[in-house]
């Protein structure tokens, strides 16, 4: 039997190819996913994309999830920092949540009636 990790792993892995399918063009190059439980101990937050050495990686913290399209806001949201990061722009790369991620908030958004730039809203 599965452990809530390995279906939530599961679960993000699913929506991480339904998002960048529908919203993405299929063009984000996969991560690494993994399931962190101290991640809002020690990031304040539920949900982290990053790039370490190369790599991608998107973390989530269990404690977090709510249900499957709350899930999937999260997703979405780390994938725009994803698309961020392999901008030529390096303001855009370390901009966070500025122009560019707002313009793709609101893409996303027409596209799929999610609020992705507050997952929680």
């Amino acid at each position: 039997m599965a452990t809530r990790n390995q279906k939530i792993s599961r679960a993000m892995r699913k929506a991480w190819k339904e998002g960048n399918r529908l919203c993405f063009d299929g063009k984000l190059p996969r991560p690494t996913f993994y399931v962190d439980k101290n991640l809002l101990k020690k990031n304040t937050a539920q949900a982290l994309w990053q790039s370490i050495g190369g790599k991608q990686k998107i973390s989530i913290d269990p404690a977090a999830i709510k249900n499957a399209q709350y899930l999937i806001r999260l997703m979405l949201h780390e994938m725009i920092h994803q698309l961020q990061w392999q901008q030529k722009s390096e303001r855009t790369k370390h901009e966070q949540h500025g122009r560019f991620f707002q313009a793709h908030c609101l893409r996303i958004q027409k596209l799929t009636g999610y609020n992705v730039f507050w997952p929680r809203g």
